[in-house]
């Protein structure tokens, strides 16, 4: 299992979003802490530690560590609007 990690600035984000958009995203990242490679694709390059989750409401950039710990920290969340 990895530990989730996210900064103030994220934290931010997450608390704006609409109900349904937190609702999805808290539980892709319980699924993501499981099986980060499995539940997301690579963002840009593939270099193994930056990965990308797209949902119906939200997109988020990932960061995959292994040392000192395992460990999913999310870079950037962006609310998708449905129209």
């Amino acid at each position: 299992m990895y530990e989730l990690r996210y900064d103030t600035t994220v934290k931010a984000v997450l608390d704006s979003l609409p109900q349904a958009a937190r609702v999805e995203l808290r539980e892709a990242m319980i699924r993501v802490c499981k099986d980060p490679y499995a539940t997301t694709v690579p963002y840009g390059v593939d270099d193994g530690m930056t990965r990308h989750l797209v949902l119906s409401h939200t997109m988020a950039v990932l960061l995959i560590t292994h040392i000192p710990a395992k460990a999913v920290r999310i870079l950037q969340v962006t609310h998708l609007q449905i129209r």
